[in-house]
């Protein structure tokens, strides 16, 4: 999977997983999605999904401490578009978070 590729997948399901951030639904098969897509552009990539006090939903790219996966992420998370109401973050930061699917 491309860099591009990615960012259409992710920009084509918003809808999809703001309605999983907002419900917290227990039916996690777009989240699944999402990291299948995820580690279809690199295997040691992982991602999380949470809202900020700005009630702005967040993705998260990490790599989950493996610093194999740190090129891949730092390319991926390069020059993000900009997308109505969220924000990209490059690895977790501290802080409190209201979501993320397990």
């Amino acid at each position: 999977m491309t860099k591009q590729e990615f960012w259409l997948w992710f920009e084509e399901h918003l809808t999809d997983l703001e309605k999983l951030i907002i419900s917290q639904s227990v039916d996690y098969s777009i989240y699944d999605a999402l990291t299948e897509k995820l580690t279809q552009f690199d295997k040691h990539l992982i991602p999380e999904i949470t809202m900020d006090e700005q009630e702005r939903y967040i993705l998260i790219l990490s790599c989950d401490g493996n610093r194999e996966g740190m090129p891949a992420l730092e390319y991926l998370a390069e020059n993000p578009k900009e997308y109505a109401n969220w924000k990209i973050v490059k690895y977790r930061q501290p802080g409190p978070m209201i979501f993320i699917p397990v």
